[in-house]
């Protein structure tokens, strides 16, 4: 692990070139359009390509999903506003390590867990390795992810299914289950606006204990150069920037928030928000 300065940045990333305008950048439209091309077309289509072509477990195929945008086997993390050059294996672990602990401090009580917005579902699989006895689900938009994912865990009693925000039946979702834990990483970044999928939430506040969301939330940045940049990179790619805003209710609990938890990419970086209905 090697601290990167702030002033060294360029060095390791265009971004701050682009946020600044004086590289070209064409600003996306977050829409389920761009989701279809990015992701189903794109990304994951080529991952589940390679999977079928290598027949890797799921820790190799994340490797590969990052190894083939990286140079030299390093990455760059954010740990705050504190940016550091690492290796997979760290990096990776780092985040496990985050993800697993808030997850497995909510898992009283609960009778399943459930993912929105799965991707191919790397973070479904290392719960599985911690926990064996509770129904794990995950809903996904692209179609090869769902396939992906499904193929990788067939054996692992884990389920993914095609799933969109932006549409009011989650029933399959929440099928057969009492008491759920429900949380999202990285996918509310891809809805500019948090009002539909809350109020798709709302409709099955009877069937979950609590909610957790591993995603960039921009309500939370500060003042620094570095947050600066990245206010102006989530505006930039129509990421959601209303997550506190829309949780502000008076029939929620934001239980606990964690600003800039970890970042992966440094510009984009994991903030925790735990909430729970009230009386629910």
């Amino acid at each position: 692990m090697k601290k990167i300065e702030l002033n060294k940045i360029t060095e390791i990333s265009d971004w701050p070139e682009r946020i600044l305008g004086l590289k070209p950048f064409k600003t996306p439209i977050r829409n389920n359009s761009k989701i279809e091309e990015e992701y189903n077309k794109d990304k994951y289509a080529k991952l589940l390509d390679f999977y079928k072509k290598n027949n890797v477990n799921y820790y190799e195929l994340r490797q590969y999903e990052f190894f083939k945008e990286v140079k030299n086997n390093t990455l760059y993390y954010s740990k705050d506003d504190e940016v550091f050059e690492s290796d997979f294996d760290e990096v990776q672990k780092i985040w496990d390590k985050i993800f697993l602990e808030e997850i497995l401090k909510e898992i009283e009580n609960v009778d399943t867990i459930i993912e929105l917005g799965c991707g191919w579902g790397y973070n479904l699989g290392i719960l599985r390795k911690k926990i064996k006895e509770l129904k794990i689900v995950g809903g996904e938009y692209s179609q090869n992810g769902v396939d992906l994912g499904n193929k990788l865990f067939e054996k692992e009693n884990i389920k993914l299914q095609k799933f969109d925000y932006y549409e009011e039946k989650w029933d399959s979702l929440f099928e057969n289950v009492e008491n759920a834990l429900v949380f999202t990483s990285h996918s509310i970044e891809q809805i500019p606006k948090f009002e539909k999928v809350f109020d798709n939430l709302k409709k099955h506040s009877n069937k979950i204990k609590t909610v957790i969301h591993f995603e960039p939330v921009i309500e939370l940045y500060g003042n620094s150069l570095m947050d600066s940049l990245r206010k102006k990179y989530a505006e930039i790619n129509d990421y959601n920037r209303d997550l506190i805003s829309t949780l502000k209710r008076e029939n929620i609990s934001i239980v606990e928030i964690k600003p800039k938890e970890f970042g992966i990419n440094p510009f984009n970086p994991t903030s925790i928000v735990k909430w729970k209905w009230k009386n629910e």
